[in-house]
């Protein structure tokens, strides 16, 4: 396992060309943000491997103190997806959307109650056609789409 021994998952042969529940690329997340740091005393990429981490290697700008619970500046990340409330309804382990995939604290064995938001749940790593490189139209979303996947009574 290991995409250059830095992040922990299974990829498909095919990755992105047919997605389905099974044939899709599989990463390692955490549901502690805070097992990692970028300089600091904490354990790094290395000892980490998960999605996020690879992306914090580039993009630490984006973590931060903001004076709350969360270390995070923008959306949640390294949480486990919560199964109460408007995300009970997304289970990636049976209706999985490659339009908003989720990373597992262990891959070899996803689970919903170990889905992990990660980075590329809304991003795509290599670039898209929306702002931010998200994986979707935030102003365009429809029902069932994007963000509304994850929280689907805020389409309401």
């Amino acid at each position: 396992m290991g995409f250059d021994n830095y992040v922990d998952g299974i990829e498909s042969p095919d990755w992105e060309q047919n997605p389905s529940l099974t044939n899709h690329n599989v990463y390692k997340g955490t549901a502690n943000p805070d097992d990692y740091d970028w300089g600091g005393a904490l354990p790094g990429l290395s000892e980490v491997h998960t999605i996020s981490a690879f992306c914090s290697g580039c993009h630490e700008n984006f973590h931060g103190d903001m004076g709350s619970s969360s270390p995070w500046i923008r959306h949640p990340n390294d949480i486990l997806l919560p199964t109460t409330g408007d995300y009970a309804a997304y289970d990636p382990t049976v209706n999985y959307s490659n339009e908003v995939p989720v990373a597992y604290t262990d891959p070899t064995t996803p689970t919903r109650a170990t889905a992990v938001v990660m980075c590329l749940s809304c991003h795509r790593a290599h670039g898209s056609p929306y702002p931010d490189m998200l994986r979707f139209d935030y102003d365009g979303m429809l029902t069932g789409e994007g963000c509304f996947v994850c929280h689907t009574t805020k389409d309401d």
